[in-house]
């Protein structure tokens, strides 16, 4: 790092110890003299600003960082089990070469700004980074510098950059790996009435993939500002690992800022647990973009979902309650929703198995009158009346190019026989003709500057 020298201090210094020679005669100057000059030297230099003392401050320290960037390993691999604490930095890329697990009683923690690759193997040995039962994680990206889980197909380096100056992959290039899986113990409710199950996507004779238990409060650790790219792989049909799994996950655990891209199956699926996510996006998953199973009941705040327009998606949301009889005390939350629906996709709500949940403040756009039928409500596999389970309020429906769409219309595949009756959601409903925000509803998407998304403009090419 390079000194920075006072002006007038150096001026001073130099005028006592240079002297001027004539003949064999010292001629002394004057301290008046001295003191003359370093005045005029001082207003000469004019002083630099609290912004440009930081900024000067900040350039060294990102040369000193680019050097240790520049020493540091290029890339570690990573396969099997973490045993120790572990901490992975950003001055290397991390790649997993099989599924790497986080074993009980041990740490992982994840620099601001690591790129984390994973190799594409066949299952059943696809790649995912999975968090077992008693293990944590922190993984501590920033706005600035966010954490990158990705394929080694993608050519993104260290610095977040391409060589080409833009990605090379896209959308379609989707379930490239397993993604990140994180297993706690709080409550579930499997078919099976266990209070602990197997990971889906995940051999059952891996001990280390349960999951469940009775405690709500379970803490797996922090994460933080991380992208998830071109993740999502199925063992069997139905037996899928997504791009972030949250299984049994507890209320202790901090989730925040996640954005998932280029997704084969859901781009956040939970099975129980009560965690709460907080600033979510999911950018053109081709399953579900989210999706909850097992009795989950914790809450989602401020999310945004943009379907593909031509590529083929699923449910916005499919929405499952209990499959067993343990049943959560109080419905899950999802409040401060946008959603942008696809050209290709299926119904944006999805409710099934005896669903308990809220819905407030959600925005949906993009309709057309060729895709107006995916905003109506869905049901399926109910076994019992819901008696009032489902709940909904500022539900804004921008009805875009399409006609004839209302509330009626919305939730014509419910009547008074269904187990979710019409009469109970009736007033949650509006519809608009504009394709702005709604002041009582959607999310806020100033939040979601640092995501791959907005660098792509699609938060702005999406009107949101």
């Amino acid at each position: 790092m390079k000194k920075l020298l006072n002006l007038p201090f150096l001026i001073l210094i130099i005028a006592v110890v240079v002297s001027c020679e004539k003949e064999t005669e010292l001629v002394e100057i004057p301290e008046a003299t001295i003191a003359r000059i370093a005045n005029a030297a001082a207003a000469a230099v004019s002083t630099p600003s609290a912004a440009e003392i930081a900024a000067a401050v900040e350039a060294a320290l990102l040369d000193d960082l680019q050097e240790e960037v520049e020493e540091a390993t290029a890339e570690i691999m990573h396969s099997g089990f973490i045993t120790s604490d572990e901490t992975w930095e950003a001055s290397s890329i991390h790649v997993l070469q099989n599924k790497v697990i986080v074993t009980e009683g041990n740490t992982l923690t994840i620099e601001a700004g690591t790129v984390i690759k994973a190799q594409n193997n066949a299952q059943p040995n696809t790649v995912a980074l999975i968090v077992a039962r008693g293990a944590d994680i922190y993984a501590l990206g920033s706005a600035t510098v966010p954490i990158i889980m990705t394929s080694t197909a993608d050519e993104v380096q260290r610095d977040h950059t391409y060589a080409s100056g833009s990605p090379n992959l896209t959308a379609s290039d989707n379930g490239l790996w397993g993604g990140l899986v994180v297993l706690g113990s709080a409550y579930i409710s499997p078919s099976s009435n266990a209070q602990v199950a197997i990971a889906e996507g995940i051999e059952a004779s891996n001990a280390w993939a349960e999951f469940g238990g009775t405690n709500d409060a379970d803490n797996s650790g922090v994460i933080e500002y991380v992208t998830i790219k071109h993740a999502g792989a199925a063992l069997t049909a139905d037996n899928e690992l997504n791009q972030l799994t949250l299984c049994g996950v507890g209320n202790g655990t901090t989730i925040q800022n996640i954005e998932v891209y280029a997704g084969s199956d859901d781009g956040m699926e939970f099975f129980g647990g009560a965690v709460g996510v907080t600033n979510f996006l999911a950018y053109h998953v081709s399953d579900d973009s989210v999706d909850t199973d097992f009795a989950f009941s914790g809450s989602i705040n401020n999310a945004v979902i943009i379907q593909h327009p031509i590529l083929s998606s699923d449910h916005a949301m499919e929405l499952s309650g209990r499959l067993g009889t343990y049943e959560a005390a109080n419905p899950y939350t999802f409040d401060d929703f946008t959603i942008v629906v696809g050209g290709s996709t299926d119904n944006v709500f999805k409710f099934k198995d005896n669903l308990k949940a809220t819905f407030s403040d959600f925005w949906v756009k993009g309709l057309t009158e060729t895709n107006k039928s995916y905003i109506k409500v869905e049901l399926a596999d109910w076994t019992e009346a819901a008696a009032g389970d489902v709940t909904a309020s500022d539900m804004v429906i921008s009805t875009g190019t399409a006609t004839g769409v209302d509330e009626a219309y919305i939730l014509s595949n419910l009547t008074e026989s269904t187990e979710v009756k019409a009469s109970e959601l009736n007033g949650a409903f509006t519809t608009t003709a504009t394709e702005t925000k709604p002041a009582n509803a959607g999310a806020d998407t100033s939040v979601f500057g640092w995501t791959f998304a907005a660098s792509q403009n699609a938060l702005t090419d999406a009107g949101i």
